[in-house]
């Protein structure tokens, strides 16, 4: 069974006690890395600052490529490590959570995800076990590139990943213009007479989308595919009807049955990250708080119970949690959807009794993200203040989370 809200509320606390008791969510070594099981192993934690022999936190070039051409991040460096610091203290308190056994980390678990409470671990139903596993897949993964490992099933082996920080980074290019190879000169198919390789020809499905761009990207002599109708990569409303905040993509590649024969090679690349000008100076409400030690600060920590707008979960996510969101697609190998964006949707979809929604909100990189922010708010409170816990939109008292 699948416990409901309603039914956590009506449980004796000696169960709740008991499901509490040291590590209930299970044991994930964070020391011992094991590539071939990143479930049952997340990397060595990255830290911002130095002591308990964890790494030292990374720079931007450190993890990305920036690049000096279209869309270059260089004057954006500043900012970008300063988010990158933010993520990786987001993602701390993710680890932390994942191993760490207390009602109100299992009241996040279950509030965002819909992790079921057992007897001193997690339900051991199959539904369950398998939202567990998928959660700290994506976990790992994140923690693998933090910690300068690189991505899982790279497309190109040993090379950072690009950043970049406006739409020039990419050129619309029409599906009837011929296809540049990785040296950037047009793919022949002939020769007598002189005929080439049409974008349309080598990208059908993208090419007959009528919402479809091929956007040509200098960086890296490929193409990127792009589905908002926008002849621009950073347009005001993108194909989940909102304005681009950011976007991680993957370059696209021809197919080869239907190439007319012509034998080029594309240039490669691994995943990449675009970073749109509104991501930097976002409006109020989105990803737009200064930052999350901010949030924590003496005067602006969370008030258990008290609900107004600076209140709200979705109020505090700092400019930093685009970054943070974006690590989740990029560190992915299947073209992560962006299955729910707004909170409501995310707590309904935990609390829901398909299967199908608690999959894809396992999966979802904005779940990840609305659930470090309350995760670091409850494991970093300012000294002598009441404990937030968030389970829904506004803040509850984590020593007293069911008001009894």
């Amino acid at each position: 069974m699948r416990w409901s809200l309603a039914s956590l509320l009506a449980l004796p606390s000696t169960f709740l006690i008991q499901f509490t008791n040291a590590h209930p969510l299970g044991e994930h070594a964070i020391n011992g890395v094991d590539l071939s099981n990143l479930t049952q192993a997340l990397f060595r934690r990255v830290r911002v600052g130095s002591g308990d022999g964890s790494i030292a936190a990374p720079t931007v070039t450190d993890l990305f490529l920036l690049n000096d051409g279209a869309g270059s991040c260089n004057s954006e460096e500043d900012t970008m490590n300063s988010w990158l610091e933010e993520a990786i203290l987001l993602h701390d308190a993710v680890e932390t959570a994942y191993e760490y056994g207390s009602l109100p980390v299992a009241l996040l678990w279950y509030s965002f995800f819909g992790i079921q409470p057992g007897n001193g671990q997690i339900a051991q139903t199959a539904d369950n076990v398998a939202l567990w596993k998928n959660i700290g897949d994506h976990i790992s993964r994140v923690s693998q590139f933090l910690a300068g490992a690189g991505l899982t099933n790279a497309q190109v082996a040993g090379e950072n990943p690009r950043v970049f920080c406006s739409a020039d980074a990419g050129e619309v290019v029409d599906w009837t213009q011929p296809v540049k190879d990785n040296n950037g000169n047009p793919v022949e198919v002939s020769t007598d007479p002189v005929a080439y390789l049409t974008l349309e020809d080598a990208f059908p499905p993208q090419a007959s989308d009528p919402k479809g761009h091929a956007f040509w990207m200098s960086a890296f002599s490929g193409y990127e595919m792009d589905f908002s109708g926008a002849e621009t990569l950073c347009p005001t409303t993108d194909e989940n009807g909102r304005q681009r905040y950011a976007k991680t993509a993957r370059p696209a590649n021809a197919y080869p049955a239907i190439t007319d024969g012509a034998v080029f090679t594309f240039g490669t690349a691994n995943r990449h990250i675009l970073f749109c000008p509104v991501s930097f100076s976002p409006s109020d409400g989105f990803h737009s708080y200064p930052s999350i030690t901010q949030a924590v600060s003496d005067d602006n920590y969370p008030t258990p119970g008290l609900k107004t707008k600076e209140q709200a979960l979705d109020r505090l996510l700092p400019v930093s949690a685009t970054m943070y969101h974006e690590l989740y697609h990029l560190t992915d190998d299947d073209n992560t959807k962006d299955n729910y964006y707004s909170l409501k949707d995310i707590i309904t979809a935990a609390r829901s009794q398909d299967a199908t929604k608690l999959t894809a909100n396992s999966h979802n990189p904005e779940t990840f993200t609305f659930f470090a922010m309350a995760a670091y708010i409850l494991l970093n409170p300012p000294e002598d203040e009441d404990i937030a816990l968030y389970m829904a939109s506004f803040p509850v008292d984590a020593s007293n989370p069911f008001g009894n």
